[in-house]
């Protein structure tokens, strides 16, 4: 696994800076100096040269016991970790947000139940099922003497606020709660873990095993909330089928790291990339069913990349401080490149990743292995529902005679809704007299904002115009043309 993050540490480093750079462009030439995304955007390298710069001196602290030190530290650094992670989920909950109390309700929740994994583990190991060496008993003891036991677990907070708030009442509130559920029990897991690595153990909490605990834990939410979405009662035996779900996918993420001589973490990454594809389909998903969905409500997913990368340099920035207390700057030099180079390739993947979110409603996306599996999930088109374009004559090509784009030409139109069409999320459908035309938006133009080459499709079955998922086959091009976005 080493290896692999280290061969993709400089393609990851690019990536991250070609976002960043053409971005930080786009900002400069719209002259909008008081965005959001330009500001943190320039916040990013600074971060990074506070890193450098905190390797660079002797960090004075009061004489407390080394103990003392590492143990503040560790739960400052694993409370940040939660809080950044809660806030990110926060972003996504766009529609009707959720009171804080009662996430924090959760949150402590969480970390309380935790407690239960010890009695529990302990029964179970003097029943005499324990890592043993054994190849298939380690496995197994994984998926059930680990994965059943915290699964179950992180479960309890949801159901309690399920049951007992009518808080959980649309169907992102299921993973929300299930995410943060998680978050609390891996609050008290990141403590143990930091204190025991000397805080070295930073990103491998923060970017590895929080989100995977957020991610097992969504399996049984989201089959939960899927289950009653296709009209049927959620009961004992859907629970205990998604139950093994997770538990199945927690006890596979573990064992290869449990047996480290076997030297194949490197499945434990793929799998965890596999994971994070999923995940960010469940989430998404989740968002395009609401019954709660406002079209003047837009997820701004394209600045959650720049907000990531700050909190968890942020992140970073507290524990290589607690790393420079503790060691000096010699050892925090050789830390920070360590951070650097294993880290950077998750750490961009899944910034880049966790921005992806494209919110059409109604519309549910299948789940296929990624041919790019070792690439981030990227996807950066705009929402402009609810805004209007105007159709221009310039660049028309049509493909019939008496094409409709004659009759577009030089008229306003409201951007009804999204669609997608082949896995693209760039179309809208557009009124045309009685009938729903689908809009794609082929290419901005380079020197002129919001203009863009536009096709025009006419569904050939007029009783499906309102969905909102199209393949090709299924649309008639009438032609492409030029239309410029009214803001």
């Amino acid at each position: 696994m080493e290896t692999i993050s280290l061969i993709l540490f400089v393609p990851a480093l690019l990536l991250l800076l070609y976002f960043g750079s053409r971005d930080f462009i786009r900002e400069l030439k719209a002259d909008r100096w008081w965005n959001e995304k330009l500001w943190l955007i320039v916040s990013i390298p600074a971060l990074v040269a506070l890193v450098i710069a905190i390797g660079r001196v002797d960090i004075a602290f009061p004489d407390w016991p080394p103990k003392t030190i590492k143990g503040l530290f560790s739960v400052v650094v694993a409370a940040l970790i939660s809080l950044f992670w809660i806030m990110y989920l926060s972003w996504l909950d766009f529609y009707e947000r959720e009171k804080k109390r009662y996430l924090l309700t959760t949150f402590v929740l969480g970390s309380a139940f935790t407690f239960l994994v010890f009695p529990i583990s302990g029964l179970i190991n003097l029943l005499g099922f324990n890592l043993n060496g054994d190849l298939w008993n380690d496995f197994l003891y994984c998926i059930f003497g680990i994965g059943t036991i915290e699964e179950l677990v992180k479960f309890i907070p949801l159901f309690l606020m399920w049951r007992f708030s009518r808080q959980v009442d649309e169907p992102f509130d299921f993973l929300l709660y299930a995410s943060i559920s998680a978050l609390g029990f891996a609050f008290v897991e990141n403590i143990l873990y930091l204190y025991q690595s000397d805080l070295s153990a930073v990103y491998a909490r923060a970017l590895y095993s929080s989100v995977a605990h957020m991610f097992f834990s969504s399996i049984i939410a989201y089959g939960w909330i899927w289950w009653e979405y296709r009209g049927r009662r959620f009961h004992i035996g859907i629970f205990l089928a998604l139950l093994l779900l997770a538990s199945l996918a927690h006890g596979f993420y573990d064992f290869w790291l449990i047996r480290f001589e076997l030297k194949l973490q490197a499945i434990t990454l793929l799998f965890f990339l596999l994971n994070l594809h999923v995940w960010v389909l469940m989430k998404n998903n989740l968002i395009n069913i609401s019954s709660f969905y406002n079209p003047r409500l837009k997820l701004n997913s394209h600045l959650f990349m720049y907000r990531l990368t700050s909190l968890m340099l942020i992140v970073s920035v507290v524990a290589i401080t607690g790393y420079n207390i503790l060691f000096g700057q010699a050892a925090t030099r050789s830390f920070s490149w360590f951070l650097m180079r294993q880290y950077t390739y998750v750490f961009v993947y899944v910034t880049v990743s966790f921005s992806s979110f494209q919110v059409i409603p109604g519309y549910i996306g299948s789940f296929k292995i990624p041919k790019r599996l070792f690439f981030p999930k990227i996807l950066r088109y705009p929402d402009y529902t609810g805004l209007s374009i105007r159709m221009d004559r310039r660049g028309r090509k049509t493909v019939h005679a008496d094409s409709v784009l004659n009759y577009l030409s030089g008229t306003e139109r409201l951007l009804r809704h999204r669609v997608v069409m082949d896995g693209l999320p760039n179309c809208y459908g557009i009124e045309v007299g009685e009938r729903i035309y689908i809009i794609q938006f082929v290419k901005e133009h380079p020197r002129q904002n919001d203009v863009w080459q536009v096709a025009v499709f006419k569904p050939k079955n007029p009783d499906v115009e309102a969905r909102a998922y199209f393949k090709s086959l299924e649309l008639s091009k009438q032609g492409e043309m030029l239309a410029k976005i009214l803001r």
